[in-house]
């Protein structure tokens, strides 16, 4: 290489360091920008009439932290899927373990409310935990807490803080 060739290339690192901090500070998500979503994700009474009468709501984006931990994979990609008929939504989660390693995962939750406003409850029980998914067609809100059972083994499950909640954003990668 030669000498003269190095301020060329000094100058297109810096410019790219340059260009991945300003991609970076764009696709980032902050807890604040999750409170309220943007007006660009509000629906309008139609919407929820039109999912309430097809009987499918869908959402997806990335779980987010708001509240009671850190969670394990923070890049992650979600798509949720209620199903009125079924009483069920389905959960497709797609997490980045590693550089490159990759985990999916489906669960499912169990219907307990859909209103007329769009408002969807669903639960999925385990010996030690319950998960509570709410979702508002509307808004397009989702969260999800985790909570440990009060009346949980003991010696079967491990005792843990405060209920972890998360809540569906943008994606932010």
């Amino acid at each position: 290489m030669e000498k003269k060739n190095l301020p060329k290339i000094i100058l297109i690192l810096g410019i790219g360091v340059l260009i991945g901090y300003v991609i970076s500070n764009a696709t980032t998500l902050s807890v604040r920008e999750l409170k309220t979503p943007s007006t660009s994700y509000v629906g309008e009474d139609k919407d929820v009439a039109f999912a309430n009468s097809l009987g499918l709501a869908s959402f997806d984006g990335a779980w987010v932290v708001v509240s009671g931990g850190e969670m394990v994979n923070d890049v992650n990609s979600v798509a949720v899927d209620c199903w009125l008929d079924k009483k069920i939504c389905n959960v497709a989660q797609a997490d980045v373990v590693f550089d490159d390693l990759f985990s999916n995962n489906i669960s499912y939750y169990d219907i307990t409310e859909w209103s007329q406003t769009g408002q969807i409850t669903a639960i999925s029980s385990s010996l030690c935990e319950d998960q509570i998914l709410k979702a508002d067609i509307k808004t397009k809100v989702v969260t999800l807490t985790e909570a440990r059972k009060d009346n949980a083994d003991k010696t079967m499950c491990v005792q843990s803080g405060e209920p972890m909640v998360l809540k569906l954003g943008q994606r932010g990668y």
